[in-house]
C-alpha cells in the first residue's frame, strides 16, 4: 500500500505539473493577459483535484454530517453497584472477554437461544455454564452495522435497562470506505472505542467486587 501510495503521489505531480504548463504555455501565446491565464491554472487545478479526489470530499463531508447525529458518547444514566449484565451482538452469540473486570458474571446467547453465563471464583478463573433463564437486568448490545448508501457504515453500541426497556447510554460512529481510488478509509470519532471501559462507566460494578 505505502509503494502504491508512493507511485500514485509521483504521478499525480507529474500530471500536475504537465496540466499547468501546457495550460500556461497555451495562454502565453493567445496573449490571454495575467487574469484569464490565472484563472484557467486555478480551472486546471480544480479538475485535476476533483477527478481523483472530488468523490473522497464529498463522502468526508456526508461522513461528518452523519457523525453529528450517530456519532459519539451519549451518557443518559449511570447504574451504581451492578453485579453483571447481558453481552449481546446482533446475529451471533456475543462473547464476552475472558474476565469479569469487577462484575460477579456475565451473560451471553447464541442463535440456539441458550444462554451461557460467565462467572469468576475465589482463584480467579472463568467458568462457563448454560443458564436456564437470564440473571442480567442490563444489557450491553452491538447492533449491526447500518448502511448509508454503498461508502457510509454507522455502527452503535448500546446498554439498555431490561426491565424498564430504555436506554442507559449509546456510542456511535461512521466509517468512510474512501473514494474510487480505495484510499483515505475513515471513521467518526477517530479515538479508539473501548467497550468495557464504556461499559464500565454506565454500570459501575459493585465495591466489593475483584
Amino acid at each position: 500500500m505505502e509503494v502504491a501510495l508512493f507511485l500514485f503521489a509521483i504521478v499525480y505531480l507529474v500530471i500536475l505539473f504537465v496540466g499547468v504548463t501546457v495550460v500556461m504555455k497555451w495562454s502565453h501565446r493567445r496573449k490571454l493577459g495575467f487574469f484569464k491565464t490565472a484563472g484557467m491554472v486555478l480551472a486546471t487545478l480544480f479538475v485535476i483535484y476533483v477527478i481523483p479526489f472530488g468523490d473522497h470530499t464529498l463522502g468526508e463531508i456526508k461522513k461528518h454530517q452523519l457523525c453529528k447525529e450517530y456519532g459519539g458518547t451519549k451518557i443518559f444514566q449511570v447504574v451504581e453497584n451492578v453485579d453483571g449484565f447481558m453481552w449481546e451482538r446482533s446475529g451471533g452469540q456475543g462473547k464476552p472477554p475472558y474476565t469479569t473486570h469487577g462484575y460477579t458474571f456475565y451473560e451471553a446467547s447464541d442463535l440456539d437461544g441458550r444462554i451461557f453465563r460467565y462467572t469468576k471464583d475465589s482463584t480467579g478463573t472463568v467458568a462457563t455454564q448454560i443458564a436456564e433463564s437470564l440473571q442480567a437486568r442490563y444489557v450491553a448490545r452491538a447492533i449491526r452495522d447500518e448502511s448509508v448508501g454503498q461508502k457510509h457504515v454507522i455502527r452503535k453500541f448500546m446498554i439498555i435497562d431490561a426491565n424498564e426497556k430504555k436506554v442507559l447510554a449509546t456510542h456511535g460512529s461512521v466509517a468512510f470506505k474512501g473514494g474510487w481510488l480505495g484510499f483515505g478509509s475513515t471513521a467518526c470519532p477517530n479515538q479508539p472505542f473501548d467497550r468495557i471501559a464504556f461499559i464500565n462507566q454506565v454500570l459501575k460494578p459493585g465495591k466489593s467486587k475483584e
